[in-house]
């Protein structure tokens, strides 16, 4: 596709590129939690979530004696294993939305000099 790019064609062409480092620690959360709900899991489930992303505390343990608890700001614990599976629902209702986008619109295929165009493409890597 990057090599079609110089080529004119009727109309122009876009390519965009997302750079996704770290964009679990900028995910909306009400996006989150409608997504959820848009997948079908139930208000229960949600609710969950909900609870452990925004209700967390810690705890700090000096000289091996507990000093008190602390609320954190929005977000799971590191290493918790909700991170990447809530990330990867998140990507793939973008890319789902993506996809019904070009596919509801022709005019937005990616076109090639010779006038056949292609659909849209989306690669993810996590």
């Amino acid at each position: 596709m990057t090599h079609d790019i110089n080529h004119k064609v009727q109309g122009g062409n876009i390519i965009f590129k997302l750079d996704i480092t770290k964009a679990y620690d900028n995910l909306c959360w009400n996006f989150l939690y409608k997504v959820l709900s848009r997948f079908g899991f139930s208000e229960m489930f949600i609710n969950l979530i909900k609870n452990s992303i925004e209700h967390c505390f810690f705890s700090v343990i000096i000289n091996g004696k507990r000093k008190g608890f602390f609320k954190s700001s929005q977000g799971l614990r590191q290493g918790d294993p909700l991170s990447p599976a809530l990330f990867i629902i998140s990507a793939d209702y973008l890319s789902r939305s993506l996809d019904w986008l070009y596919t509801s619109h022709s005019t937005l295929r990616y076109k090639t000099g010779g006038g056949g165009g292609y659909p849209y493409f989306s690669f993810m890597f996590c």
